[in-house]
């Protein structure tokens, strides 16, 4: 389904520039998902999530990762909290934060990206100390992508219940009240009036 919303973009508040278009997947062995983008044909502001048909549990999702288990599917919601626990990682959701689906190599990658740029920083800034350090989480990464014995964790923390590992040796918990509000829950869906969805 594809709609232009009658409301303003919350980034540039140009009138009627934003689209709505909604996609509900079947996903193997996750289940109903409902993929939602807000776009704004004016600025180019975009927004993606994924939200579950399923039960909707405050959930923790792990997985060690292995040759065997690079390849394991992973949807993340724009609520949920990635970390690699071992080298004490953590993406949190911030104010952009999208959903995806991939798997845990691309989820790694995400990763590298990230420290590669504060490594090209400290480069920049010549800090030597801090460029080596980032250059050990790129290599023990690395070496988990590789299956090379890794003894890393990859860990979904999702107060929203929105994401999953798929993999057999994937381990679910629930998360309890007081880790769940310990969390954050990344951006808010902008709120449109009813009638501006034509429902």
């Amino acid at each position: 389904m594809e709609s232009v919303i009658e409301q303003s973009c919350p980034m540039c508040y140009t009138s009627g520039s934003v689209k709505m278009i909604v996609n509900v997947h079947e996903i193997p062995y996750f289940g109903e998902h409902t993929e939602l983008t807000l776009s704004c044909n004016n600025c180019g502001w975009k927004r993606t999530d994924f939200l579950s048909g399923d039960d909707s549990t405050p959930s923790k999702w792990e997985l060690t990762i292995n040759r065997n288990t690079v390849t394991a599917r992973v949807v993340r919601s724009s609520s949920c909290t990635v970390r690699v626990e071992e080298l004490d990682l953590e993406v949190e959701p911030g104010i952009a934060a999208d959903g995806y689906v991939s798997n845990i190599e691309g989820v790694l990658n995400r990763f590298i990206s990230a420290i590669e740029m504060l490594q090209r920083q400290a480069l920049q800034d010549g800090d030597e100390g801090g460029y080596a350090a980032c250059q050990e989480y790129i290599d023990a990464l690395r070496t988990a992508i590789d299956g090379e014995g890794s003894d890393l964790t990859l860990a979904l923390l999702d107060p929203m219940g929105n994401s999953k590992i798929l993999h057999e040796n994937a381990r679910n918990t629930i998360l309890s009240e007081k880790e769940a509000k310990e969390l954050s829950v990344g951006p808010t869906i902008p709120t449109f009036d009813v009638s501006d969805l034509g429902l």
